[in-house]
């Protein structure tokens, strides 16, 4: 029986998935401001939503990337997306700084999606499709990272920062 392999329909679906989850880590790059002023902090003290965040991510990818060569990618995806889903709620209904902060760390320690999504899909498309495949993938990591600034700045503008998260 040969070999089942990804369609591109499923392809573009996981191009889109990963310009969403690599979108989640920088929407507050440009609503910044607006949450100093709703939590009431300093501008100075509001960059540790980025800052920790980022930290997080780099944590992420040290500490949990090396597991998708034990778990499946899989499994190990949808974890990371659940416990993303967990950071956004958290950052959409905290009424304290320091918890809207904790969101942000939650989100981006669990944001190496984009990062597994290449290795899932390399094992599912055709060898002479590899290649792109994962210019798809990357496309949609570089194209969720550039719009996501945009598109916060305009959801913020129009219906509040809070309705980034939700």
């Amino acid at each position: 029986m040969p070999k089942q392999y990804m369609s591109g329909s499923t392809l573009f679906m996981l191009t889109i998935a990963a310009a969403i989850v690599a979108a989640n880590a920088y929407y507050v790059h440009p609503i910044i401001g607006r949450v100093a002023v709703e939590f009431g902090v300093d501008q100075a003290i509001v960059g540790a939503v980025p800052a920790f965040n980022q930290i997080a991510l780099a944590l992420g990818i040290f500490l949990i990337m090396p597991l998708g060569d034990r778990i499946s990618n899989r499994r190990l995806v949808l974890v990371c997306l659940t416990a993303q889903l967990v950071g956004l709620f958290i950052m959409a209904l905290a009424t304290d700084f320091w918890l809207f902060v904790a969101g942000s760390a939650i989100l981006g320690f669990f944001t190496i999606t984009p990062y597994l999504l290449p290795a899932y899909t390399s094992k599912r498309v055709a060898p002479d499709k590899l290649g792109h495949a994962t210019a798809m993938i990357s496309t949609g990591v570089v194209a969720g990272l550039l719009l996501s600034r945009t598109g916060s700045g305009l959801i913020a503008e129009l219906f509040g920062w809070r309705t980034v998260y939700w």
